[in-house]
């Protein structure tokens, strides 16, 4: 949580998971997938691909428990959404913000082949913004 805040209060974080489950029936093929490591069966986190901040741009993301950083399963997973974005949904472009302090994430997108854009300002941050073409997608 040390890029995404502090727990929500109860009302906000319901309106939040209201939110997700109306994407799931919009038939957008848009939404939250949580991620559970083969092994342990344990969850590690979960990934998105869903309009960025009140805009019509598609955003990918993810959120891993501490424990699982480091492992690279954010950039397995990270792959395996923006082949869904290109091939099954036929996206045009994916694009992906960090945390200005957040090199880590930066990392990620850079290795799923995202373009480093420049500074921006999404869910009242300012953020590093990255993006990916269809044209210049390769699914290695």
């Amino acid at each position: 949580m040390r890029y995404i805040g502090p727990p929500r209060e109860e009302e906000a974080a319901r309106a939040r998971m209201e939110k997700s489950f109306v994407q799931y029936d919009d038939n957008t093929g848009f939404g939250k997938w949580m991620a559970v490591e083969k092994e342990t069966d344990k969850a590690i986190g979960w990934f998105v691909l869903t309009p960025l901040d009140g805009t019509e741009q598609i955003e990918i993301g993810y959120r891993l428990k501490e424990e699982f950083w480091g492992k690279g399963y954010a950039t397995e997973m990270s792959k395996i959404i923006l082949a869904y974005g290109f091939q099954v949904l036929g996206l045009d472009r994916i694009v992906g913000v960090t945390h200005l302090e957040n090199d880590n994430s930066g990392n990620v997108l850079k290795k799923i082949g995202m373009q480093y854009v420049g500074k921006d300002y999404y869910y009242e941050h300012h953020v590093h913004f990255y993006e990916l073409k269809h044209s210049d997608y390769t699914s290695a």
